[in-house]
């Protein structure tokens, strides 16, 4: 087996969760690192690098309908540095799964496109891709994302939803940058509610993402060097303008 990492955008096709009867004790003592599907541990070898020109050719030999390739991005990281970004927990927890549903998909279309598609021209949130910087915060951004994105699509509501909010704010279980589970994201969105906020020094929204954006093992005119090490920025409770209130800026997901 394999992981391919690549530049995306996770943007997650959801409906608008119901509400999660999930509570902090029951959850925190069921998540869990991968090491039952294969997780790199040993500290020897996370330090090595995370190039492997063996791996890329081994998957480009599989005649596969993409390439594999170096990814500049990576090109001085180590296995450990890459891992550190991928903050998504196991949860052990079944009953607290998100619903699955079966769908015909025999009348699907053979490619489909919200960003191009007439229906979602006033959702700018959808070719947007938001920078998480050096912490292991995907769980709440790609759930934040969504979020967004649905509320666009499905309500015409075009509010930015906060990442901040849920990397921060969110301890049902979820450590921050290092890591959660994106169920608990949704439970999250219907009991707390989530404030409007926009990226890192956007203030047009209630609580924007608070870590700069940096350059990943490149070297950048633009951006500083990521650090070596990211904690989780605390939680505010209050909107980075004074004239929002905390509580009137909180939406919730139905």
């Amino acid at each position: 087996s394999f992981l391919a990492f690549y530049p995306h955008s996770s943007k997650a096709n959801m409906r608008l969760m119901p509400c999660f009867f999930l509570f902090a004790a029951a959850r925190a003592g069921v998540l869990r690192d991968w090491r039952s599907h294969g997780q790199l541990l040993d500290p020897e070898l996370l330090s090595h690098s995370a190039e492997n020109e063996t791996l890329i050719e081994k998957v480009n030999s599989m005649e596969l309908p993409w390439r594999a390739k170096k990814y500049e991005r990576w090109s001085h990281a180590s296995l450990g540095e890459v891992q550190r970004m991928m903050g998504v927990l196991q949860d052990e927890a079944s009953e607290y799964a998100l619903p699955s549903r079966q769908i015909d998909i025999g009348n699907l279309p053979e490619e489909f496109d919200w960003r191009t598609d007439p229906r979602s021209f006033g959702c700018p949130s959808l070719s947007e891709i938001r920078d998480q910087a050096n912490c292991g915060s995907c769980w709440a951004f790609g759930s934040t994302e969504a979020m967004t994105d649905r509320l666009c699509i499905h309500k015409n509501v075009t509010t930015h939803l906060s990442s901040q909010d849920v990397t921060s704010c969110d301890h049902m279980g979820d450590f921050g940058c290092d890591g959660g589970v994106p169920s608990t994201a949704y439970a999250y969105y219907a009991v707390n509610g989530i404030v409007t906020g926009g990226n890192y020094g956007d203030k047009s929204g209630c609580y924007m993402y608070e870590l700069p954006p940096c350059a990943h093992h490149t070297n950048s005119t633009v951006y500083p060097p990521s650090p070596d090490e990211v904690r989780t920025p605390k939680c505010r409770r209050e909107c980075d303008d004074e004239e929002l209130s905390w509580k009137d800026e909180k939406i919730f997901g139905a």
